[in-house]
């Protein structure tokens, strides 16, 4: 975190490491302002605003932050307000009691922080952290997962004053191990998937069938149906699950081969729209010029390619680069090589985002309205 927020504690050795390896864009930090912990240890919920301040001070990678609405209606909102003020995305969550009068309390505030900032580039639309999981829904007594599934806000005079924002996006955990997927697939035909939902792996560990781990200060099993879950005193798991063993490669094959989600939307989940929500949209998360050039190869049949990834560095040529996994002939006889020998000189390495370039016949009009180049890191005309 030191490194990638650029404190001067780094070492040289510290930030080539980051330059050529992933590096973390931005934090999303789930607490300390939670009401029920789920998979996360306990926190200090009650935390005073002159506490909060000196916390999100310490942060300076803050994009997101999860926060109870139970918990913040208590105290006026305020350590909501000093997030607006800080232009960090509010994302409420891990709150089984919030109430409808707490959560539009929430959105009443982020409107008017909206308002305030009217003409600015600031954007307060409100986030929903994991939804189904740590949340609730009653038809009578709506609760977090009840906002998650409005693409609009009834026109209804609970809901006055909320102007200046939209409906809150949705993130979900996408391992159909965290939240079945007959709901998966009821939040993406509630809401626009391209536009309104964000697919998250919330792995933490690979997939390693009896593994045991250290998380978070607790430890926790891997099962053999996938999952991570704590363990209890008596070395027994239960059935809390403290994160998944999935990756966003594997959730772009769920998404198109279970849902029926078509290639670009689904790269739109995994990419643009948690981008964008992390405020970090002007320089990851999609394919366009100034973006950097961070991209996940895979093949036709949705497979990662051997081929690794494009570094964010990039190449220093201007020769353009369309698909190939490594310089040809290709040793691997890999099923991404394509035949095109324009990327001959492209160096590719791991990636230092992750970021989802479907390469297909079929889907490449639809990715791409010219081929790419790339110099210094970054996508050019």
């Amino acid at each position: 975190v030191a490194a990638a927020s650029g404190s001067s504690s780094s070492t040289a050795k510290d930030a080539e490491a980051f330059a050529v390896g992933s590096v973390i864009e931005g934090i999303h930090a789930e607490g300390p302002i939670i009401e029920d912990t789920g998979g996360l240890p306990e926190s200090d919920r009650t935390m005073p605003l002159a506490d909060f301040k000196a916390l999100c001070k310490q942060m300076p990678s803050l994009r997101i932050m999860t926060i109870a609405p139970a918990a913040e209606a208590r105290c006026d909102y305020a350590r909501l307000r000093h997030l607006a003020d800080l232009g960090v995305r509010a994302s409420l969550g891990h709150d089984k009691q919030a109430s409808e009068r707490a959560v539009v309390g929430a959105l009443r505030v982020l409107s008017e922080a909206a308002e305030a900032k009217a003409g600015g580039t600031a954007d307060h639309t409100p986030h929903l952290t994991h939804v189904f999981n740590v949340m609730a829904f009653h038809h009578r007594q709506p609760g977090l997962v009840n906002f998650a599934l409005c693409r609009n806000l009834p026109r209804h005079p609970h809901y006055d004053g909320i102007r200046g924002i939209g409906a809150p996006t949705a993130e979900i955990i996408g391992d159909l191990i965290h939240v079945h997927p007959i709901s998966v697939g009821a939040l993406l035909s509630a809401r626009s998937p391209s536009e309104d939902v964000a697919l998250i792996s919330d792995c933490i560990a690979a997939y390693d069938p009896g593994r045991r781990l250290r998380y978070n200060g607790r430890q926790v099993m891997v099962r053999a149906e996938g999952g991570c879950y704590l363990i209890d005193p008596l070395g027994r798991p239960t059935t809390t699950l403290a994160g998944s063993t999935v990756t966003l490669a594997d959730q772009l094959r769920t998404l198109i081969d279970v849902f029926n989600i078509d290639v670009v939307a689904a790269c739109r989940m995994l990419a643009t729209t948690p981008a964008r929500i992390a405020h970090v949209g002007d320089r990851v998360g999609s394919i366009a010029v100034g973006r950097k050039a961070n991209l996940l190869v895979v093949t036709a049949a949705l497979r990662r390619s051997r081929a690794a990834w494009c570094t964010a560095r990039g190449p220093t040529t201007s020769r353009t680069a369309r698909t190939a996994c490594c310089a040809p002939p290709c040793p691997r006889r890999c099923e991404t090589c394509l035949g095109e020998s324009e990327a001959a000189s492209i160096p590719w390495k791991r990636a230092r985002y992750f970021m989802v370039l479907p390469f297909s016949d079929a889907i490449r009009a639809n990715m791409w309205s010219a081929p790419l180049k790339f110099h210094d890191g970054y996508l050019k005309k």
